[in-house]
């Protein structure tokens, strides 16, 4: 099993130290005994908080500078685990992820920050869902949604989160959700989280459709369409329709010609795995689309 270690102060200190070229005894003069040092760099002491600014700044740095650093090996212990997960995901290996969640990436691993208990719970859910054919402990992963619900305002994070977890809500937890993504979400100018919102909604929307909230689904491919069209993104604007398609012919609407429409150019468009997914979620709506 591969073990990713984190560097702590004592250690990048010590690094540091040590490419510059410079002794303990050097490094320490004036600022704190050698022995000090020592244990500091084997994170067995941590001086006052002058000190410490005394001692980056012999060592080169600024106080910006060195937690730049430490911050960025902290992403690498981080990222290590989350790109490990996103690509037995991406790649459907889930007994990999399964066996990736029990051996490597822990629930002491995953207790060094937020973001990694949330991965870490939503990768076991893929897995639970998947396993248990849709079957699942709802409550297990309620804690994602609480966060959510707590925070008095969603930016790229909560976004991805609530996009990437929202299979793992309950249908009233859902529409709660999707009914405080106005209030909570703030407008990020980059546009780096808006791409998430015309798949959390086309989601949302195939909640609705199973619960037989027809008229809760076209509210939702209204959002999602929005944002689809705004972000060009063709793809989840063409899911939306086809779900807009399916809750207006079971509302008694449209007849299934559009439908097969629909789903024909999903085919033509190469996208034959989605097009077989919407003729089978037809099917179970008992919708005969040929």
């Amino acid at each position: 099993m591969r073990r990713i270690h984190t560097v702590t102060t004592g250690e990048l200190i010590r690094k540091i130290r040590i490419d510059k070229g410079m002794t303990q005894k050097e490094a320490a003069r004036d600022i704190l005994s050698r022995s000090h040092l020592s244990e500091l760099e084997h994170n067995n002491y941590y001086p006052t908080y002058d000190k410490m600014i005394m001692l980056i700044y012999r060592l080169g740095l600024s106080l910006a500078e060195f937690e730049l650093e430490l911050h960025q090996n902290e992403l690498f212990f981080e990222d290590y685990y989350i790109q490990r997960a996103n690509d037995f995901s991406t790649e459907s290996k889930v007994d990999e992820l399964a066996t990736f969640l029990e051996t490597e990436f822990t629930e002491s691993i995953a207790k060094h920050s937020l973001r990694l208990e949330h991965k870490r719970l939503n990768m076991l859910g893929l897995v639970d869902y998947i396993q248990h054919d849709g079957h699942i402990n709802y409550e297990k992963y309620q804690s994602l949604f609480t966060y959510l619900l707590k925070c008095q305002n969603w930016r790229k994070y909560e976004i991805s989160l609530l996009s990437n977890a929202i299979f793992l809500a309950k249908y009233s937890v859902a529409k709660v959700l999707a009914k405080q993504f106005i209030s909570k979400f703030q407008y990020d100018w980059s546009n780096s989280s808006e791409y998430k919102i015309p798949v959390l909604f086309n989601n949302l929307s195939e909640m609705a459709l199973i619960n037989h909230e027809f008229k809760t689904v076209l509210e939702y491919c209204e959002v999602s369409q929005g944002y689809a069209v705004k972000n060009h993104d063709l793809y989840n604007q063409l899911i939306s329709e086809t779900i807009e398609h399916i809750a207006n012919n079971l509302l008694g609407r449209e007849s299934a010609t559009e439908l097969r429409t629909r789903l024909n150019l999903f085919i033509n468009l190469n996208y034959r795995e989605t097009a077989d997914y919407y003729s089978k979620l037809c099917k179970q709506l008992d919708i005969e689309v040929g």
